[in-house]
């Protein structure tokens, strides 16, 4: 069982994604979402527990979390970074080995390149796994879950 985190402040994407002989079940997906008139101390502290929520329920072997990159805009960055921390504590508590990858990874998995557009990695979730997720978010928790099923992705980390 793989647990794939999409970090964000306002909104974490998410997927929990078994392999079973030579199939993907797909154990669940979906977003974790914190109210921007909350303080941040509470946006974080329920990002926290929503994420070892999932843990609890979907008891993973290993977690990936997309890695980020940002060049623009810092204020939004700073707020990601935070949340994206916060995945990393849950994680850590619980003991979970964790794969780290790059957008550029992800793609390159999902759609055999790494400059993939957003509609081919929702294509190719959808493809693969038979969910077409409604909001990007979640689809994107699903693509890093995919990208982390590969035993070779594991050995590279």
């Amino acid at each position: 069982m793989v647990l794939g985190f999409d970090p964000g402040f306002a909104i974490t994407g998410w997927g929990a994604l078994e392999k079973k002989e030579h199939k993907v079940v797909v154990r669940g997906y979906g977003t974790l979402e914190t109210a921007p008139a909350d303080a941040m101390t509470l946006r974080l502290s329920r990002l926290f527990t929503d994420v070892n929520a999932l843990i609890a329920e979907f008891r993973p072997e290993r977690c990936v979390v997309e890695r980020l990159f940002f060049t623009r805009n810092q204020k939004t960055a700073a707020g990601v970074y935070q949340a994206r921390g916060v995945i990393l504590a849950a994680i850590g508590l619980a003991g979970l080995p964790l794969l780290e990858l790059t957008p550029q990874e992800i793609k390159q998995a999902l759609t055999g390149s790494g400059r993939a557009s957003k509609s081919d990695v929702l294509r190719m979730v959808e493809r693969l796994l038979g969910v077409r997720p409604q909001r990007d978010d979640a689809a994107d928790g699903l693509a890093c879950a995919l990208a982390g099923l590969s035993e070779m992705a594991w050995r590279l980390s």
